[in-house]
């Protein structure tokens, strides 16, 4: 594989099933950097999740410079699974004592939107 194949760009739907040496290791090198930096803008910034601080280095870094077929399925693995497991783990920091405190008015002011976009996005998903 010459240098000219590691660096072509990698496009944003590309389900290729062709995997390049190292596998999905580079990809996740370079995510972990990814996520190292989130965490040290966190503790400077601590108002901001690491999460959200990832997701949006992650959409610069994919936007101004491009994901390269060498840690294109790395990147996408972190995007795709990695990822909903951290959205996951970030909504089980709401506690069910912080969801009793609200009461039913409350629940269902947080209930109606929340299910409005996961409805919505898996409309939008379909079409």
């Amino acid at each position: 594989m010459s240098m000219a194949d590691t660096l072509q760009p990698v496009a944003a739907g590309d389900t290729s099933p062709a995997t390049p040496p190292g596998g999905l290791l580079p990809g996740l090198a370079v995510t972990a950097v990814a996520v190292a930096v989130a965490i040290a803008i966190h503790l400077m910034v601590d108002a901001v999740s690491p999460l959200v601080i990832a997701v949006t280095l992650g959409a610069l870094v994919a936007n101004v410079w491009g994901i390269t077929a060498r840690i294109g399925p790395g990147v996408r693995f972190a995007g795709r699974r990695l990822l909903r497991i951290g959205v996951v783990l970030l909504g089980f920091q709401l506690s069910l004592a912080q969801l009793a405190a609200l009461g039913v008015p409350g629940l269902g002011v947080v209930a109606a939107p929340v299910s409005a976009t996961f409805l919505g996005t898996r409309w939008l998903g379909r079409r």
